[in-house]
């Protein structure tokens, strides 16, 4: 599929310093005195500081979770182990190997690790009790519990120990400002589809002091669905992109100046209808028990309280895809800035979800985000990645981008690096690459799915919000205005 991109220009948002005081009765790690009612101009500071250091990505509340620990983020943005990481699997490590096929790396069980949790377990004197996994990630494990106090499921993230005060005070200050723009636009439909964390807790163990941050229970994420072959029908389709663009037009607005950093379909997760009402034996007959796996110390030596007795794998939320509403849930904030104090050293962002100003010089803003949006609307609409980086690199990815796009107008300086790509990306390897039987078979198979009606429109929605010029890109608010959009409701 090759695009042309008609001339825009589009008046691109302004940074806004919002001065408003955005406070939060959260508690805070007695150890470290996180100061959580600071003004948004200190949480800009602060992330600003963090944003410096490391980049750590929130796990959603639905098994689709993924860090930046020591790994490189694949076409999807799926986790892959590192060197080290890798031996202690072939055996060098701690304990021994686990046989389940997607589960937690078990030799961060050790000081400054994961947090050891059981099925049976309590949190916030007796508040959660622990009922079934939902995932894991580079930096957290997430679990389904029961909230005996609102009698209602939640999803709880248990952060490991040496990033739990990192993620608290980064996510406290987004998270901070988002509650008190929502607060007072109560009637705007805009930010109601982001899922912000509904508390906050701190657990000590025997790998040290955790953040547990609990969320609303969530269905799996649509990046999963697509994955099991479960594809959202056109109407469906269509309403939960709306829903991504309105999310992000309420982000990117001026009273929230915030850019998520990290849009694909792996953080949007499908709601689900209520199921507050049932019995931990009803939620286990339509989910099934929880699998689990007994974990043992390498070299027969005694197992300690540092690790778990038992791994367990995640639950099969595609069995609750009949409870599913249409709507869709905005999920991890862990790249996620404020438009007036950008990072100057790129984001974790996967590298197929990357614009071409981010993947060959770093540089994120909004422009960033709309793009990301348009790569998730089209794997939402079509099924598949529009720009497949199967190896996850940025090289890779930027060859794609412009297999499909061509190159960048010479004009564009932020891009001159890009086109020293185009010669050697036009050779018969990368070439082979993009063009793989994969991709062929692909585009063909989404003549069937799409209309010639809708294709126009949705081909000029792409052209919009993917040009290579981020002065002529579709903002956020101008998405809402777009055809493709018009009927839906």
């Amino acid at each position: 599929m090759k695009f042309s991109f008609p001339g825009r220009k589009p008046t691109p948002p302004k940074p806004v310093e919002d001065k408003s005081q955005a406070k939060e009765n959260i508690p805070s790690d007695p150890k470290r005195h996180s100061n959580s009612n600071s003004n948004s101009k200190a949480d800009e500071r602060v992330l600003e500081d963090r944003n410096a250091k490391t980049s750590i990505s929130a796990s959603d509340g639905a098994g689709n979770s993924k860090g930046k620990c020591d790994v490189e983020n694949n076409a999807r943005g799926e986790t892959e182990l590192g060197e080290e990481d890798k031996s202690m699997r072939r055996g060098g490590g701690l304990y021994r190997v686990s046989k389940f096929y997607q589960v937690e790396n078990v030799e961060y069980y050790r000081k400054g690790g994961y947090h050891p949790v059981l099925i049976g377990d309590e949190f916030k004197d007796g508040q959660y009790k622990v009922v079934h996994k939902l995932g894991n990630g580079g930096y957290a494990t997430v679990w389904l519990a029961r909230d005996w106090k609102e009698e209602r499921y939640v999803a709880i993230k248990i952060v490991l120990c040496e990033f739990s005060q990192e993620v608290f005070e980064k996510d406290t200050a987004i998270m901070g400002r988002i509650k008190a723009c929502r607060s007072r636009r109560p009637r705007s439909l805009l930010g109601n589809h982001i899922d912000v964390p509904i508390d906050y807790f701190w657990v000590e163990g025997p790998n040290g002091r955790h953040l547990g941050v609990v969320s609303h229970f969530s269905g799996p994420s649509i990046a999963l669905c697509i994955e099991k072959q479960i594809r959202p029908g056109e109407r469906e389709s269509r309403r939960m992109a709306l829903q991504l663009a309105q999310s992000l037009a309420f982000l990117h607005s001026p009273s929230v100046g915030i850019v998520h950093g990290d849009l694909t379909t792996s953080n949007v997760l499908l709601e689900l209808k209520n199921i507050d009402s049932w019995s931990e034996k009803k939620l286990y007959q339509k989910l099934g028990p929880p699998a689990e796996e007994r974990v043992y110390a390498s070299n027969r030596r005694p197992l300690g309280p540092e690790a778990p007795t038992f791994l367990y794998e995640a639950a099969d939320l595609n069995r609750l895809l009949n409870r599913r509403t249409g709507n869709i849930r905005v999920i991890d904030f862990g790249e996620s800035f404020f438009i007036s104090s950008p990072p100057n050293h790129g984001l974790g962002t996967p590298a197929s979800f990357c614009s071409p100003e981010l993947l060959s010089n770093k540089t994120c803003g909004t422009a960033s985000d709309i793009w990301a949006l348009a790569c998730t609307i089209f794997e939402l609409r079509k099924g598949y990645l529009l720009i497949h980086a199967y190896l996850g690199t940025d090289r890779e990815a930027l060859a794609q981008i412009v297999a499909r796009f061509g190159p960048p107008p010479a004009h564009l300086e932020s891009l001159k690096c890009l086109q020293d790509y185009v010669q050697e990306i036009r050779g018969p390897n990368l070439r082979g690459m993009v063009k793989s039987e994969e991709t062929e078979k692909d585009d063909k198979a989404a003549h069937a799915t799409i209309n010639d009606e809708e294709t126009e429109a949705f081909l000029d929605l792409l052209r919009g919000a993917m040009d290579y010029d981020i002065e002529e890109r579709f903002t956020a608010a101008e998405l809402l205005e777009h055809p493709w959009f018009a009927d839906v409701f």
